[in-house]
């Protein structure tokens, strides 16, 4: 309801400031998607200090998608400010969307730095339905400045079948 809404914007405020105060008044006081909000901000403010803090108030959102949203919110904010932290978490997580998106990131933000290397390294480690996309993405980046590298490590990856399909289908695309 419109109060409990209220309460939560209230305590995402206070979470600025005192996130340990904001989530305990919280808990006191909001069902759980508010409770989800009030932890979505406290973890999204937390993870220029504290990434693994922040992570730890993110994994207690119940709803699943808010918990999603709040983990990659704060796994990008993490890359930003410790981008191998970010990607040593992320390896240890298990398999689902998180760990895709924030690879997926991560190779597309390192990928000019750490070029082939990166993508050896991280490609793997995404689902092979996000994969695909992931791939194309990088090959089509990577079109535009060499288009030699791009075809050698697309040959070198060793993608499936179904993953090169994949990437030829999102390169038509563009």
């Amino acid at each position: 309801d419109d109060y409990e809404a209220l309460l939560a914007k209230a305590y995402s405020q206070l979470a600025r400031t005192e996130p340990e105060r904001a989530l305990a008044l919280a808990s006191q006081s909001l069902q759980a998607d508010g409770l989800s909000i009030v932890l979505s901000g406290v973890a999204r403010d937390l993870v220029k200090r504290d990434p693994l803090t922040a992570v730890t108030y993110a994994e207690q959102i119940s709803d699943e998608e808010l918990r999603n949203n709040a983990l990659n919110n704060v796994a990008g904010h993490w890359l930003n400010v410790d981008p191998e932290a970010a990607i040593d978490w992320t390896l240890r997580q298990p398999a689902g969307q998180v760990k895709d998106s924030t690879l997926h990131k991560a190779l597309m933000r390192r990928l000019d730095s750490h070029g082939a290397t990166e993508v050896r390294r991280l490609l793997p480690q995404i689902s092979e339905e996000s994969r695909g996309r992931t791939a194309g993405e990088i090959i089509n980046r990577m079109k535009g400045r060499s288009p030699d590298a791009a075809g050698a490590i697309l040959d070198e990856l060793s993608l499936t079948a179904e993953t090169r399909q994949a990437v030829d289908e999102w390169l038509r695309q563009r």
